[in-house]
């Protein structure tokens, strides 16, 4: 079995893993004593109830019946799924492709700096990133990207379907929190110490890319099997 293929059945089984441990904690997110332990900054009140895991290109977005509040975005890499928080409340959930190997979407806490609807890629050849929210002036966002699939990559983005970058995009501000993480399991805790951590926007660098390079145009590259 080639590394790539083991990586894709283990995020698979994660995600399986992921979707059972919320029928689990369902009930119990649902509890007085569970809403009476939490603090007020970040209590993760309630997560989606699906019927099965996401598979890749999947999403779900329902926030009928949920408050005005904080949005909280988490970005678990090797579930390689995107959870979206409002007031503690999960309100929409997304496969996701990513960049590792040589191009590795990093981890960490960024503000949404930059909204851009129809963005075109300086760095990529004019490469289409609709819907972008950017985490970084070094080219990392959240966009669109045209396929979802476990054989395909970025250059370090998260790439979201099309349908689910567009709702991310219209319920997202500027300055929401997003963490990227692995193995996130909905704690309270990580959040409310990421967004302690997060750091102060920064002004766009003033960037030349005039000169010339060479890398694919698109958006996603899709990983030959080995």
């Amino acid at each position: 079995m080639s590394k790539r293929t083991a990586a894709h059945r283990a995020r698979s089984w994660i995600r399986a893993a992921l979707y059972l441990a919320a029928l689990v904690a369902l009930p119990l997110l649902a509890s007085p004593a569970s809403a009476a332990g939490a603090t007020a900054k970040f209590p993760v009140k309630s997560v989606l109830g699906l019927d099965a895991p996401l598979q890749p290109g999947d999403y779900v977005w329902d926030a009928d019946g949920i408050a005005p509040g904080k949005t909280t975005i988490v970005v678990d890499l090797d579930a390689a799924l995107i959870h979206v928080y409002r007031a503690g409340n999960e309100i929409g959930r997304s496969s996701i492709i990513y960049g590792y190997d040589e191009k590795p979407t990093p981890t960490g806490v960024y503000p949404i700096l930059q909204k851009d609807i129809d963005h075109v890629s300086n760095i990529y050849k004019g490469a289409p990133m609709p819907w972008m929210l950017r985490l970084t002036w070094t080219g990392i966002s959240i966009h669109g990207s045209r396929k979802i699939a476990d054989d395909i990559a970025t250059h370090g983005c998260i790439g979201l379907p099309h349908g689910f970058a567009k709702i991310l995009f219209d319920n997202a501000k500027l300055g929401d929190t997003v963490m990227v993480t692995n193995n996130w399991s909905g704690n309270d805790d990580a959040i409310r110490m990421a967004e302690a951590a997060q750091p102060a926007p920064q002004a766009a660098p003033v960037l030349d890319y005039s000169f010339p390079i060479d890398t694919p145009a698109d958006d996603a590259a899709v990983l030959a099997s080995s």
